[in-house]
């Protein structure tokens, strides 16, 4: 395998989780089109902190960017590591919109 081929999926597998993302709700890639193997995704008006830290205990990485979310896939993310990332936000998305609807709902 050579650096272009692992860096062709790399970049295969930014925009496989790209597309999820952008069916999730209340997520956006900020960074569409992806074009590299890097994909920011913004959170809208959920918590970074409580997104990293979720996303952490699901076995997923990703870093704050500027407040949002930032994913890098390189060689050590296979293409079902991408999906275990997919799944993960998207259950860590929908934890949190669920704990800030909730938290809404006490404070009224």
């Amino acid at each position: 395998e050579t650096s272009l081929d692992r860096i062709a999926e790399d970049h295969a597998n930014a925009r496989r989780f790209a597309e999820a993302v952008k069916a999730m709700k209340g997520l956006r890639v900020i960074n569409d089109p992806v074009e590299t193997n890097l994909v920011q995704v913004g959170l809208a008006d959920l918590n970074v902190r409580a997104a990293l830290e979720a996303l952490n205990g699901r076995g997923v990485r990703a870093l704050d960017f500027d407040g949002a979310l930032r994913f890098a896939f390189h060689r050590d993310v296979t293409p079902a590591l991408t999906t275990q990332a997919i799944d993960a936000l998207a259950a860590t998305a929908a934890g949190l919109q669920k704990n800030q609807l909730h938290a809404k709902e006490g404070s009224t």
